[in-house]
């Protein structure tokens, strides 16, 4: 599973609700992953609040609640529609997954029906860590879910979950979105993480048919987060599945473009539908220069941890239609030089040298001080070649994997010189 990466969590996001802010404003706004998009008792957090109270305007909530007066081991299900009323003689299914490392993965389920109270009940459930339960419930063309959790050893669990009338038509269903891409610099690709913020403003859940968003080319590692309301790889695509009922849910994807080595790249991303609001953040590493054509002017910001980043936003006003595959253009990307190839070059030089030196040897056993002077020589070679490394790695030109590797080559070789040369001078006191 997919777990959100700091950066994500800390990027500018627009608020979920109220005021837009301007992409120069302060980027610490509402964390996408500060609060669970089910809702305060959403699953993993078994204390919030009243399980039947709902916010004066807010979709009545989801979520999983301790229940004390019900057996350790148990798990009710509790289903109700959107007025927040019970409903009875409805289908529920509790899957079951089981895992761990000498048994693998085992997936089973259980069914029961709701009664008067709209509640199926599930007892004597395993309470070991090793085992997770998800309630679903297909209601008039909807699928509802929790993402999955743990059943206590110390109290029962309630779960409430909200079923609606659903539709595979958007504009039935007034939904909206919000999204941010974010671009950071590794050392052999370009890092993507996207996030939409999908807001339900009806009273129908959202189905999507057919819905899918294009990649950039030469993508890989493409990574979403498992969820009900979630994004699925096809090819080059990112397919939406899963229902979308009243309040929002976010999605979230990771992805990487290899790196081909130019200082210029630009990319082509498509959008889902009824987007209000697109921003683009890139790492403001040095030299490097961000232009999304269409959206607002770039700006400096701070980013995560601190860290400095240019940020650019486009808004939808009405009647724009919309917005359409984005065009990415990033500049000033960091050029690997041939400093990046340190670590091959200087194996090959110590494995050829060695060789050299050792035929030298045999065939002129009377010139071992010529010896000395070229280990001497290869030593002050090594120690430039160490001192141009460090400069690299100062300036960026090699990232801290190549540069570990290159400074163990030298090392590594600067010590078997080391040895050497004692050997030398014992064998010319025997000559």
């Amino acid at each position: 599973m997919l777990v959100a990466s700091p950066a994500l969590s800390q990027s500018p996001l627009p608020p979920a609700s109220g005021a837009q802010s301007a992409p120069g404003a302060s980027p610490h706004g509402a964390s996408p992953h500060g609060a669970s998009p089910q809702g305060p008792g959403a699953p993993g957090s078994p204390h919030g609040a009243s399980p039947h109270g709902a916010n004066q305007g807010a979709p009545p909530s989801d979520g999983i609640f301790e229940a004390p007066e019900v057996a350790p081991g148990t798990i009710l299900v509790e289903v109700r529609g959107g007025d927040d009323r019970p409903l009875t003689g409805v289908s529920v299914v509790l899957g079951e997954a089981f895992e761990s490392i000498a048994e693998g993965k085992h997936e089973s389920s259980h069914s029961a029906l709701t009664g008067p109270d709209g509640v199926a009940s599930f007892p004597k459930l395993s309470t070991s860590l090793r085992s997770s339960f998800a309630p679903r419930v297909d209601f008039m063309g909807g699928t509802y879910a929790l993402e999955a959790f743990r059943a206590s050893d110390k109290v029962g669990l309630r779960a409430v979950l909200h079923v609606y009338p659903a539709t595979s038509n958007i504009n039935e269903s007034l939904v909206g979105m919000r999204s941010f891409v974010y671009v950071t610099l590794r050392e052999s690709a370009l890092h993507f993480e996207m996030l939409y913020r999908v807001f339900n403003m009806s009273q129908v859940a959202w189905v999507p048919e057919g819905v899918a968003i294009s990649l950039p080319s030469r993508v890989t590692a493409i990574t979403p987060k498992e969820a009900p309301t979630r994004f699925e790889v096809d090819g080059q695509k990112l397919v939406l599945k899963g229902t979308f009922p009243p309040g929002e849910r976010d999605l979230l994807v990771q992805f990487q473009i290899p790196s081909e080595n130019n200082e210029a790249e630009v990319f082509s991303l498509g959008t889902l539908p009824h987007v209000a609001e697109l921003r683009v953040l890139a790492e403001a590493a040095p030299g490097v220069t961000l232009r999304v054509p269409g959206f607002e002017e770039v700006q400096r910001a701070e980013g995560p941890a601190g860290a400095p980043v240019w940020i650019t936003r486009r808004v939808m006003n009405p009647g724009e239609g919309e917005l359409g595959a984005v065009t990415i253009e990033l500049g000033g990307l960091p050029v690997v030089g041939p400093e990046r190839y340190y670590a091959l070059f200087v194996a090959l030089l110590l494995a050829g040298s060695g060789v050299y030196f050792a035929f030298r040897y045999r065939r002129d056993q009377t010139a071992p001080q010529d010896e000395a002077a070229r280990a001497e020589e290869a030593k002050k070679v090594l120690f430039g070649e160490l001192e141009r490394l460090e400069r690299a790695l100062q300036q960026e030109l090699v990232g801290p994997h190549t540069y570990e590797a290159t400074r163990r080559q030298i090392l590594d070789a600067l010590a078997r010189l080391a040895l050497r040369a004692p050997s030398a001078k014992l064998e010319h006191a025997h000559a």
